[in-house]
């Protein structure tokens, strides 16, 4: 089995904010930046906007109310979920993550 993840696709809603830095996340100015994963918010989605927060910096979202198996690993984990975020137009900088898991067969 293999699995190929689709890291980070940026949506700005200004053409005039500066490029992200993710080698150097320091120099990246994070007040108004948030992370969120799939309109309905699944484990892979949470956690990724978890760690992307944590790592870049902003603020991890979900658009939709988390599900019960997202909220067994977050409470397993001692995690605190991440806040519920519908309306992203007064955000400076949105960041999707998505992932994709391909199967192969060897037979």
């Amino acid at each position: 089995m293999k699995s190929s993840h689709l890291l980070l696709l940026l949506s700005l809603a200004s053409t005039s904010v500066a490029a992200f830095e993710l080698n150097a996340p320091k120099h990246n100015n994070t007040d108004n930046l948030v992370w969120t994963g799939h309109l309905s918010p699944d484990t892979d989605s949470v956690t990724s906007a978890l760690i992307a927060a944590h790592i870049y910096g902003g603020t991890a979202v979900v658009p939709e109310g988390i599900n019960p198996e997202s909220q067994f690993v977050l409470d397993y984990c001692q995690v605190n979920a991440p806040k519920q975020l519908s309306d992203f137009s007064q955000k400076l900088s949105v960041w999707l993550i998505l992932t994709k898991n391909t199967v192969a067969s060897d037979g």
